[in-house]
């Protein structure tokens, strides 16, 4: 019986840290290994389990294969894993608040090493990618589907302010956020009236619903959980509020996490769709495009529940094509 599978499953105390630890994010193996603190051979045979248990999911990105939870397809462990919630800190498993610690030290490391590139590489400047990625195709799109009068409009991940610096006269308000000193620096000398913020994805500087529109281009594939980024979106966008989002296919280009500080290789459209319908949105316009570029393009309109009935929008779905915006 499936069920009992999965109870034995997690019965294990090892496969329990494993589960509690995948609950916060995917990881690879080797990652998971410095988190739990075990051997590789454990951790497999204990992932190995919890897979065929219906517990653990895998995804493969590029020579990488990350770990994660089935929540999706087991309404058991949903239920388990929401009776494990405590309510204060103190009640938690010591060893698995040592698994979180480490697991934030982890994030650390990996959000360091990226800023310390965007540092040192000049990245945000509009040939950053020259020939991998066009720019100029995806930062056109998005300006096309803002709405002429936004509202307030956030540009996350806004680096040296390019786009940022294309949106006066099409919001009442701007605001760029960035985590590197350097390229905010040079974001408020080329549009300075921006409000410019230091911040990360995962902890956006913004208050809850203060913002009509958020951007993010070519930034999502940069942070190690996605969709901590996109709970984050959520929570600062107003009911209804719309995030234009462009980002990378998915590609096998390995090479792109030593030259760029690429954490995801690119975005399956199955997997970008399922993340942002987690996160309450719903999607009124996507394109697969490559235009001059040697990668593919994803391109996102999605508005947040809240705003008008989703089931009266229609979703427009384009054709994969060479042609500039």
């Amino acid at each position: 019986m499936a069920v009992v599978k999965l109870l034995r499953a997690l019965a294990d105390e090892a496969r329990l840290r494993i589960v509690l630890v995948l609950r916060e994010r995917p990881l690879a193996v080797q990652e998971l290994m410095a988190v739990v603190g075990m051997g590789q051979s454990r951790v497999s045979r204990h992932l190995r389990i919890l897979a065929e248990a219906g517990v653990a999911s895998s995804l493969r990105d590029g020579t990488r294969i990350y770990y994660g939870l089935a929540l999706e397809q087991s309404p058991v462990l949903r239920a388990f894993l929401s009776a494990l919630d405590f309510e204060k800190a103190e009640d938690l498993p010591a060893e698995h608040i040592g698994d979180l610690v480490r697991l934030d030290e982890k994030l650390r490391d990996v959000r360091k090493q990226i800023q310390e590139h965007f540092s040192l590489s000049g990245a945000g400047l509009g040939d950053y990618q020259h020939g991998l990625v066009d720019s100029q195709l995806y930062r056109q799109w998005m300006l096309s589907v803002l709405p002429d009068a936004a509202g307030t409009v956030a540009d996350i991940g806004c680096g040296t302010g390019v786009l940022t610096a294309q949106l006066p006269g099409r919001a009442r308000k701007i605001i760029g956020v960035d985590q590197n000193a350097d390229q905010l620096r040079q974001a408020r000398l080329r549009c300075p009236q921006a409000d410019f913020r230091p911040g990360e994805l995962e902890n956006l500087p913004l208050p809850n619903g203060s913002v009509d529109c958020v951007l993010a281009g070519m930034v999502l594939h940069h942070v190690p959980a996605p969709e901590l980024a996109l709970a984050e979106i959520r929570r600062v966008l107003r009911p209804g509020g719309q995030l234009i989002l462009a980002d990378l296919g998915k590609h096998q280009m390995e090479i792109m996490r030593e030259r760029f500080a690429d954490y995801w290789l690119g975005f399956e459209e199955s997997r970008l769709r399922e993340l942002l319908v987690q996160q309450g949105f719903f999607i009124e316009r996507i394109e697969n495009r490559r235009g001059e570029g040697e990668l593919e393009l994803i391109l996102v309109s999605a508005r947040l529940s809240g705003g008008p009935d989703p089931e009266e929008r229609t979703v427009i779905k384009y054709k994969k094509n060479k042609e500039k915006v």
